[in-house]
């Protein structure tokens, strides 16, 4: 499958052109810093930039993640660097390009941090016999020292705690 990112949108025969102001009236207004009008291309153009996201990351999260970072991106290079006004039918593909370079950010950022993990030191050995008390004797997991001693034949019984009911 070949998939082809143009300028023209194409809506299906049912669907028709989306509700509301044009691409071209919501890029207008967002460059005279309409908060709505943002909010507008976000219902109209998240779906895409979704899937566009979860395409290129094979994540849902690091997708929804991507989309929420395409609109913030959009709105603060709207508000220090307006770009000119829109030249295609659709602000979809603009859209899409911001995406693809939150992609490429977060796949250098994950790629960053796995040479990071590469470049610290192995962790120290695990000793593998149990440790010693002071007195000599074999402590196992957190028993007392004198715990060693206790009769372990299967007729015997054993006390293992003070607060068990009943006679010792």
């Amino acid at each position: 499958m070949k998939i082809i990112l143009t300028d023209e949108t194409e809506y299906p025969m049912a669907a028709g052109p989306p509700a509301g102001p044009g691409d071209g009236v919501l890029w207008d207004r967002l460059r005279g810093g309409d908060r709505e009008a943002l909010g507008l291309l976000f219902d109209r153009y998240a779906d895409d930039v979704h899937a566009f996201a979860f395409r290129r990351t094979a994540s849902w999260a690091a997708a929804e993640d991507i989309v929420q970072t395409t609109f913030l991106t959009t709105w603060r290079r709207f508000q220090h660097n307006p770009p000119g006004p829109l030249t295609a039918p659709s602000a979809r593909a603009w859209l899409l390009v911001v995406a693809a370079n939150e992609c490429r950010t977060l796949h250098r950022t994950a790629r960053r941090f796995r040479s990071l993990l590469d470049r610290l030191p192995d962790p120290p050995p695990t000793p593998t016999t149990p440790p010693r008390s002071p007195t000599g004797w074999t402590t196992n997991a957190g028993c007392p020292p004198y715990a060693a001693r206790w009769p372990s034949s299967p007729g015997t019984s054993r006390r293992r705690s003070n607060w068990s009911s009943g006679p010792a």
